[in-house]
């Protein structure tokens, strides 16, 4: 059974160990798709387009080429501390390896209250 998420609520340990231990799919609940497809729509209907670089981006990481084009966007969104960096870069991979190193942590206290 595929991991729903629609609201931020609905990302925590468990659904992290579900996903990235079990194995089990990712579904985003239709409200949330549609709130940001709304905003992408919007920001394509008529409105001024983001200004890109024309020579490029000049910082470190591929991450930095999307700024210029969400920076606008998330701030339509009432986003919490570090969220406007995960719709404008992705999903950020220290927040994964945080949870997973949690996760880990679990099973071996687990483990060595057993010993």
């Amino acid at each position: 059974m595929p991991v729903s998420l629609s609201k931020r609520d609905d990302i925590n340990l468990d659904t992290v160990f579900r996903v990235a231990w079990k194995k089990d799919t990712v579904e985003i609940g239709e409200k949330a798709l549609q709130r940001i497809a709304v905003a992408v729509a919007a920001m394509l209907d008529g409105e001024p387009m983001p200004a890109v670089p024309a020579s490029g981006q000049g910082g470190a990481g591929e991450i930095l080429a999307l700024y210029p084009l969400f920076a606008e966007l998330s701030t339509r969104f009432d986003l919490e501390v570090k969220e406007r960096g995960s719709l404008i870069n992705g999903s950020p991979c220290a927040a994964a390896l945080v949870a997973d190193a949690a996760l880990a942590a679990r099973r071996r206290i687990r483990m060595a209250h057993q010993v």
